[in-house]
């Protein structure tokens, strides 16, 4: 999986990341009418069956500042003040608490979702499922984001969400203690049930 095209993208993810936290510390002046993309791109050993990426416009570009949708300003937070990629990431679990709706895709076969058509400003992505026993945190993307190989912003940007596995837990019926105790009763009920027949044996005889 992610062969040819997809080393690329895995290539240029450091950039990526790097090119997005500048971003949100130094928002520059964009085209006002360009549009954009994300793309979404699971690391290579990631199966794509069963996951789904939402991606939630939260903010906008204010003349050269992000501000916060309404619904999202209840967070307190100012992305504008961000400085490391832990607050980013913190930022981002923050706002998916609040993330209603937004549009949804599933990767393909190579493990990529693509959202088109963007209006500039700021987008949450969020793993709506994420196939079994794998969770993924949420992710930050702005619309245009600083390309540090092109020297200029971009409009067209890629995100690799960073999955974390986790084994169930086996589940028995019952515990050793409990097991042992209705071993107990069910043995306590059957001496009890013998003594009884016994009992009225006896009684029997003597008739």
């Amino acid at each position: 999986m992610h062969k040819g095209k997809g080393a690329k993208y895995r290539k240029s993810w450091g950039i990526a990341a790097a090119a997005l936290l500048l971003s949100l510390l130094a928002p520059e002046a964009v085209q006002a009418e360009t549009s954009g993309s994300i793309t979404v791109l699971l690391e290579e050993g990631i199966s794509p069956e069963g996951i789904r990426f939402s991606c939630t416009k939260i903010g906008s570009i204010v003349q050269g500042s992000y501000l916060l949708d309404a619904s999202f300003q209840k967070t307190g937070l100012d992305l504008n003040e961000i400085k490391t990629s832990a607050e980013m990431r913190d930022a981002a679990e923050q706002l998916a608490a609040l993330a209603v709706g937004g549009t949804v895709a599933a990767p393909d076969a190579e493990g990529i979702a693509k959202f088109e058509n963007l209006e500039q400003g700021l987008y949450l992505l969020n793993a709506e499922s994420t196939g079994s026993y794998q969770t993924a945190d949420a992710a930050l993307a702005a619309i245009p984001s600083w390309e540090e190989t092109l020297g200029a912003m971009t409009y067209d940007i890629t995100v690799v969400p960073k999955f974390k596995s986790w084994e169930p837990e086996k589940m028995t019926l019952f515990d050793t203690g409990y097991s042992s105790r209705l071993a107990g009763c069910a043995g306590g009920a059957g001496a009890a049930a013998v003594l009884l027949v016994l009992l009225n044996r006896r009684r029997a005889v003597k008739k």
